[in-house]
């Protein structure tokens, strides 16, 4: 084996890396579109209660804990590739269980990057502004004008 193998296996690793980001990103994405799809369906409704859109919002919270775990992969990919890129030879293994172990297993790495700026404030400000439509549409914070 010679530093090209290596090369190839950091190779296979940053692109895990790549796809972990661009998986991250669009549950991102898709938090949106789930905000924007409560928008329409307030905006549709006849009666609407306050309730009405907690199943979205519980939807964006399974969203924020799916973009931790996914920047959690993506740290562990990150510490195999610092590992493999001192090496002078690969077994071009992909396990990442020993820096699991290291960053003190998955469930409290998850909840770490959950509990990160980047991704509890993101949540949190898109499921306030689905419970402030909510509660507007309902009339319970302005009540509606009498025209």
């Amino acid at each position: 084996m010679t530093k090209d193998h290596v090369i190839a296996h950091l190779k296979m690793i940053q692109d895990v890396i790549t796809r972990m980001a661009s998986n991250s990103a669009s549950m991102k994405r898709y938090a949106v579109i789930v905000v924007g799809a409560g928008f329409v369906f307030l905006r549709l409704s006849e009666n609407t209660s306050a309730w009405s859109v907690l199943p979205l919002t519980i939807m964006l919270g399974v969203m924020g804990i799916l973009d931790a775990w996914y920047l959690h992969l993506e740290q562990l990919f990150r510490d195999l590739y610092d590992d493999t890129r001192t090496k002078e030879q690969t077994r071009f293994t992909m396990d990442i269980s020993r820096f699991r172990q290291k960053r003190g297993g998955s469930f409290r790495g998850v909840v770490k990057k959950f509990c990160s700026l980047s991704v509890w404030s993101f949540y949190l400000t898109l499921a306030l502004i689905l419970i402030s439509a909510a509660f507007f549409r309902a009339g319970l914070i302005l009540p509606p004008s009498a025209s």
